[in-house]
């Protein structure tokens, strides 16, 4: 099962670059070897950002 996953929480980020930032936050968790349950509030950061950084593969 490994390790618990990181909380990475976003949830009221309000900046410019709020979807770079949260693309940093999610390439890195791979890179670190870890799994991760990422807030984020969704009026700020839409759903879409999302979308095309998450491996449904779980992988």
């Amino acid at each position: 099962m490994g390790l618990p996953p990181v909380y990475i929480g976003f949830s009221s980020i309000n900046s410019q670059r709020s979807e770079k930032t949260l693309a940093i936050a999610v390439k890195a968790l791979p890179r670190a070897g870890q799994r991760g349950i990422i807030l984020v509030d969704k009026k700020t950061l839409a759903e879409q950002c999302l979308s095309h950084l998450v491996d449904d593969e779980g992988g």
